[in-house]
């Protein structure tokens, strides 16, 4: 019987003489996969030329050639894809969205204003502003007798404006429409100091006057019988329009205008319609509305208070 090593010894041998044996298959077949692995799943060792010290200094592992998106050898990682914010979040609160909406309508704004230019018309407007401090106003306004009587009233310090000229223009223009086209720049939007170059017209007002009242105030005589007959009269006034103000802005949503100008009308049409196919009469239709365009022409024209209230839509 042979001594503990012995037996040793001898089992030493005998594992010494099966790995020599299986060695060289043993290294075929790791060689071989690890070829079919190169092919199949590229790794870094793939990608790049291998070199001998490369072999030997890099490290590597299976975590590296089969690890999933967003993981490395050391540990997980954060995934980089960002997942879309939970409702409440600060991304979508209302204090965001706010801000955002101000960045999509930055330099613009909308505003409704109802008031008056004392004594031009008496109506409604809307404010439109646009970036670099431009604003474009329009609106639609109604003429009164007692605004008439106003503008009268300023026409009559000049010489020359009668008071048949004063009252053929009152029953010409009283109740007119009123349309008004403005360009204007504010140098501190919204709101502050602003100045206006615009366009108003006149239009669809007067009523009936007395052919007499017109022979007298344009010095035409009438060729036929005039007293107590009355005409139809209409007047169409086209006025260039100046002005400066200050715009108040309160409680975010509200405004208050004030503001200081003047319109001169700078063409005008009227209409005579005595109805008299008269040849004589024609004529004097012609000569008395060429009149009235040049009396509108010369002594029309007002120094006014512009008072808006208004709201903010944006």
């Amino acid at each position: 019987m042979k001594s503990r090593p012995g037996r040793i010894a001898q089992s030493s041998a005998c594992c010494y003489e099966r790995i020599c044996h299986v060695s060289p298959s043993l290294m075929a077949s790791i060689l071989l996969f690890w070829i079919v692995s190169c092919m199949v799943f590229p790794t870094r060792l793939w990608a790049k030329p291998l070199v001998l010290p490369d072999l030997f200094s890099h490290s590597f592992s299976l975590s590296d050639d089969f690890a999933l998106p967003g993981s490395s050898p050391n540990g997980p990682t954060k995934d980089p894809v960002k997942e879309p914010p939970l409702p409440g979040s600060q991304s979508d609160s209302p204090e965001t969205e706010s801000k955002k909406g101000e960045k999509d309508f930055a330099g613009f704004g909308l505003e409704i204003q109802g008031g008056s230019r004392l004594p031009v018309s008496a109506g409604a407007q809307v404010l439109i502003r646009v970036p670099a401090g431009f604003r474009l106003v329009t609106g639609i306004g109604w003429l009164p007798e007692t605004y008439v009587s106003w503008i009268n009233g300023l026409a009559g310090m000049f010489d020359g404006y009668s008071d048949y000229a004063a009252d053929v223009v009152k029953s010409s223009l009283k109740n007119s429409m009123s349309l008004d086209f403005h360009l204007g720049w504010e140098p501190f939007p919204p709101g502050g100091f602003y100045m206006e170059l615009g366009y108003n017209l006149f239009v669809l007002g007067g009523e009936h006057t007395p052919l007499e009242i017109i022979a007298l105030a344009s010095g035409y005589r009438f060729p036929e019988n005039s007293i107590g007959v009355d005409v139809p009269t209409e007047s169409r006034a086209h006025n260039l329009v100046f002005e400066l103000g200050y715009e108040f802005i309160f409680l975010e949503y509200f405004s208050a205008t004030l503001g200081v100008g003047g319109f001169k009308t700078i063409a005008a049409h009227n209409d005579i319609q005595s109805g008299i196919s008269l040849l004589a009469v024609k004529e004097w239709e012609k000569k008395s509305e060429s009149y009235l365009n040049n009396l509108y022409e010369k002594y029309v024209g007002a120094i006014y208070v512009s008072l808006w209230l208004g709201w903010r839509i944006f």
